[in-house]
């Protein structure tokens, strides 16, 4: 039997929330700023719920891949933002959705401050 949630953590182990210190309402504006910079197509902002919808496409097939955050406030009073990328289409992905996602974590810490 495949596991996947432990293959993907043996693959990416440093993918987790990331927490930023500024609170929700701007690390959500940091957040989307972020999808656009990623050039995503964003099909959901819900500012209220902290919840961002987008997609992207693979360069070579154009496979559409699925990207969900969610931004909350955390303990610390700061803010959680928690990424998740899933090909529509296919068993595996070649590592494709965990590469974006540690490429989108590493753009919006550039432009936060990471905890």
């Amino acid at each position: 039997d495949l596991n996947i949630p432990e293959l993907q953590k043996k693959a990416f182990p440093n993918l987790v929330p990331v927490k930023l210190d500024m609170p929700p309402e701007q690390a959500f504006e940091k957040a989307l700023e972020t999808v656009k910079a990623m050039k995503w197509t964003l099909v959901a902002a819900v500012p209220e719920e902290g919840r961002i919808e987008a997609f992207d496409k693979t360069a070579w097939f154009g496979f559409i891949d699925d990207v969900v955050i969610r931004v909350a406030a955390n303990d610390s009073g700061g803010s959680t933002v928690d990424v998740r990328s899933k090909s529509r289409i296919g068993f595996g992905d070649a590592g494709k959705n965990g590469k974006r996602v540690t490429a989108y974590v590493n753009k919006l810490t550039g432009a936060g401050r990471h905890m």
